[in-house]
């Protein structure tokens, strides 16, 4: 459920940035596992269904260091696209730092996402940069299913 909330908002987010007279759209940068990245076309494609915002899917290396080089290169050179990308936790700070990821914060005091919706401690340690809330949680639900369900065990907050 919390992908949902997540991409919806963030979504929603940057289409009020990026307004035109065009019919919405923008581009999310995926990378991971084969089933992950099958898991969000689904995501994807039941979001642009229900939203109607075409969503470009631009499918991101599986190696996270290919992952992080394939964004940091549109990042820096202040292309548009990406608007919507998941990066690793560890990404975050440095993303932050050099000023590549716009603040949520105002955006969720205008009525955006419960942020009581996610992990207290993942929004206070890493999320936040001076500040600003700057990324949000995502929790791939297919993969939790398909992880939980070999393992025994839930997911639960740190």
């Amino acid at each position: 459920m919390s992908w949902e909330i997540s991409l919806t908002v963030i979504a929603g987010f940057f289409l009020a940035i990026r307004c035109s007279a065009d019919a919405p759209k923008l581009t999310f940068a995926v990378g991971g596992a084969p089933n992950e990245v099958e898991c969000w076309e689904k995501i994807i494609d039941e979001f642009t269904d229900s939203s109607k915002i075409d969503v470009v899917f631009l499918r991101q290396p599986t190696d996270t260091d290919q992952g992080r080089q394939g964004l940091i290169i549109p990042l820096k050179a202040k292309k548009a696209d990406p608007e919507v990308f998941l990066m690793d936790v560890i990404w975050i700070a440095q993303l932050a730092a050099s000023d590549r990821l716009l603040p949520l914060t105002p955006f969720v005091e205008r009525g955006g996402p419960d942020t009581g919706n996610f992990c207290a401690s993942i929004i206070i340690r890493v999320d936040q940069h001076n500040g600003e809330l700057v990324a949000l949680p995502v929790h791939n639900y297919c993969y939790h299913l398909s992880a939980a369900h070999h393992s025994g065990s839930h997911a639960r907050c740190g």
